[in-house]
């Protein structure tokens, strides 16, 4: 889904895409009718947001040897 001004990225409507993503991914969530139930996807969105930082530091380690 990335992309620049010259480059458009993977898909040509990204903004769409990422509408429907979010909307599929969060009309779930909102329906719920307890806040407790989000417990296992907030921790699952935590080691997520841990595994990417990784692979980030990863990547530019690896990029300036």
């Amino acid at each position: 889904m990335s992309g620049s001004i010259r480059h458009l990225g993977v898909f040509d409507h990204r903004k769409l895409l990422i509408l429907v993503i979010s909307v599929v991914f969060l009309t779930p969530l909102c329906a719920l009718e307890r806040i407790d139930s989000l417990s296992l996807t907030s921790a699952a969105s935590v080691a997520l947001a841990l595994v990417f930082v990784v692979v980030a530091c990863v990547v530019a380690i690896i990029n300036n040897i």
